[in-house]
């Protein structure tokens, strides 16, 4: 909600007549004191149940995460980790190849594009 402070001190700065803000004559009233007063004691008694809340893992949830964790590991080798590393090892010959065969091209490509532009350029003017 915009609140217009000009409209609570009645001071006119023409911004409309005091029917436009229905809600002036409520803002400091009984009613909204008390409701004011229920929604901070609300949110005292949610803050309270944040106290009681532990993080600390239960005897039944430790042995279940332990069996979980055992059998994620039964079937373990470092050996099959090794050969998928080393099928995926790439020589940097490739890459060197690779940059020493597209650099020229592009700049032949750029060259024929230019020219072939400079003369439709020319013909065009």
């Amino acid at each position: 909600m915009d609140l217009n402070t000009n409209v609570l001190v009645n001071e006119s700065v023409g911004t409309g007549t005091a029917g436009d803000f229905a809600i002036r004559g409520r803002l400091f009233s009984a009613d909204l004191a008390a409701r004011a007063h229920e929604q901070r004691e609300a949110d005292a008694e949610r803050l309270g149940v944040v106290g009681t809340v532990t993080f600390a893992p239960s005897g039944v949830v430790a042995g279940e995460h332990q069996a979980v964790r055992e059998a994620l590991f039964d079937d373990y080798s470092t050996a099959v980790l090794s050969e998928v590393r080393e099928a995926r090892t790439e020589s940097p010959v490739l890459y060197a190849l690779v940059l020493g065969a597209g650099v020229p091209l592009v700049l032949v490509a750029g060259l024929v594009l230019g020219r072939l532009w400079a003369r439709r350029k020319r013909a065009a003017a």
